[in-house]
């Protein structure tokens, strides 16, 4: 099942969208993920969840140095 959430492009939506996706919706993963302020405010979160980001579309150097 592919859910989606839409946090509007606002960095200040985009954890209450992901935590709702973990935490509500229970997924396994999360797949894309746009802008870079965008993924490291949730980075973080999902590593303490244990929950994989899976091709995040973001010049963020952190997610590939090194592969968290």
């Amino acid at each position: 099942t592919l859910i989606n959430e839409n946090d509007s492009y606002q960095p200040t939506k985009t954890a209450t969208a992901v935590r709702k996706l973990v935490e509500t919706d229970r997924v396994f993963a999360l797949v894309g993920g746009l802008g870079a302020q965008h993924n490291q405010e949730v980075l973080d979160y999902l590593i303490g969840s244990n929950v994989p980001r899976i091709a995040p579309a973001t010049g963020l150097g952190v997610l590939s140095r090194p592969t968290r």
